[in-house]
């Protein structure tokens, strides 16, 4: 299932595509602490292995920026630990466009592939996929903080 989802960080265009471009600030925002009220969603749908459990790193590829009309674009990819079957993976691109001076839109486009997606009824998909897009906002958040955090900026 595509996901698409879109924030704006309160920092310039150099600065995001270096924090971006770090695997090490994708993998602390995938591993960061959630609310339990969120962790106990993503659980509840099986898919909670999009952030890493607590004391666990996950490992997040990120390949090398290239220019493209649309912004500096950057492939990203996760592997989600599958309790049984075919892992689940998260595939796609962030793509960072400076909006004004120290504001940038990064967009992430991801393809979640969940595990036993031909097992599930229609209406299950749909509210799997509802549950996907807040867990990618959720990394979106996540990123933001830590791309924020570094630049000695606080919310």
């Amino acid at each position: 299932m595509l996901i698409r989802d879109f924030i704006e960080v309160p920092r310039g265009l150099d600065a995001v595509v270096a924090g971006v471009s770090d695997r090490h600030t994708w993998e602390r925002a995938v591993s960061g602490a959630l609310d339990p009220e969120d962790r106990t969603m993503l659980v509840r749908y099986g898919i909670d292995g999009l952030f890493a459990k607590m004391g666990e790193r996950a490992c997040v590829h990120v390949g090398p920026p290239r220019q493209q009309a649309r912004g500096t674009v950057m492939d990203v990819a996760w592997p989600v630990p599958a309790r049984a079957g075919k892992d689940p993976t998260v595939v796609g691109d962030v793509a960072l466009t400076e909006l004004a001076r120290g504001r940038t839109h990064v967009q992430l486009d991801v393809n979640y592939t969940p595990s036993r997606p031909d097992q599930r009824r229609p209406a299950e998909f749909l509210a799997l996929q509802r549950v996907v897009a807040t867990a990618v906002r959720l990394v979106l958040e996540h990123l933001v903080v830590e791309l924020t955090m570094t630049a000695g900026v606080r919310r």
